[in-house]
């Protein structure tokens, strides 16, 4: 096997297992070589997968999610064998917001308030999110409802690329966003907001971001290749002494210093990249029916059929097998 293998990703805390396969130089141990393509945003890298620009992408589940769904004018199917992380992702609330709630009330009772006063105003509350059936909207969602705000009524959702969500807090065109690691921190850090929740504290499935391929390369060589590179760099990142290492790999892929990044690695907003990377269909099932719940899916969509045909366990059971790689201890 010679080839090279083009893996698009975004600039989050949870590449970090791609972006050690090439500083360790995994990838010289075999045949294939593995090229790491960045991409803009989430719509950017689907399309990518789509129309096969790259071979593998560092994903949000949904994405694959709605290819089996044939959600997509492509008809083209993705899937995943490997799940890469679980949580890093944050709710953060700008300034402005902290600003016009009275500091007596209760935040929940404070937003519920402010939400009114802008309902009346025509101006509604304005919150992002990274891609329309990203997690990230789940967990906003979700968070927003325990404060007693509804969609629609008392808040509206943009999608902001990650990179972009700082500068958007900036410039005021959102009021507060949920997005992953280091960007919460990093707004946090220039002192446009306070960050009032992470995935861990809201307790929902934690599947965060998994490997996706077209399915027709799931038994490919390359792909299982590709799979052994993960595990093994999973392995490394999940030993704390390592983490001084990959806080420098990241800070010369984001271009922020090591002190902001800490909190998404080693703090209490990180990814964590020890737990299981076999994927699990209840957990596809479970954004599924987020996507519905949204409006992204029709009913008949929501099913353990498309959930098992998505996050394909079996595959990486079986690679698993005739490999023998150990999951992280």
């Amino acid at each position: 096997m010679n080839t090279t293998l083009t893996t698009g990703f975004v600039a989050l805390t949870d590449a970090l297992t791609l972006i050690a396969i090439k500083r360790l130089e995994l990838d010289r141990m075999a045949g294939a070589r593995l090229k790491l393509k960045r991409m803009g945003s989430w719509a950017q890298l689907r399309d990518a997968l789509l129309t096969g620009e790259i071979d593998a992408a560092h994903c949000l589940p949904g994405i694959p999610l709605l290819s089996q769904a044939d959600a997509y004018p492509h008809h083209v199917r993705l899937a995943t064998a490997f799940t890469l992380n679980h949580y890093g992702n944050a709710i953060t609330l700008g300034n402005s917001v902290f600003d016009q709630i009275p500091r007596n009330l209760p935040l929940d009772e404070g937003l519920q308030q402010l939400a009114q006063e802008r309902r009346e105003s025509g101006r509604l509350l304005t919150f992002g999110s990274v891609f329309p059936v990203s997690k990230h909207e789940f967990e906003l969602r979700h968070w927003l409802g325990q404060q007693g705000l509804q969609a629609g009524r008392d808040y509206r959702l943009v999608v902001i690329p990650p990179p972009l969500a700082v500068d958007a807090l900036h410039d005021g065109r959102v009021d507060g966003f949920c997005v992953g690691e280091p960007w919460n921190s990093v707004a946090v850090e220039a002192c446009l907001g306070k960050i009032v929740a992470n995935s861990r504290s809201l307790g929902l499935p934690s599947t965060e971001k998994v490997l996706a391929v077209n399915q027709q390369w799931l038994d490919s060589d390359e792909h299982h290749q590709l799979i052994l590179w993960l595990h093994e760099a999973s392995r490394w990142l999940a030993e704390r002494s390592n983490h001084g290492r990959a806080l420098k790999w990241l800070s010369e892929e984001v271009k922020r210093d090591v002190r902001v990044l800490e909190p998404g690695v080693t703090g209490p907003h990180a990814v964590d990249f020890r737990a299981s990377h076999c994927p699990e269909p209840k957990h596809a099932l479970w954004q599924l029916e987020q996507m519905q719940a949204a409006g992204n899916l029709p009913e008949a969509a929501v099913s353990s059929e498309i959930a098992a045909r998505t996050f394909r366990n079996d595959v990486y059971q079986r690679m698993t097998r005739q490999y023998v790689v150990a999951e992280p201890s």
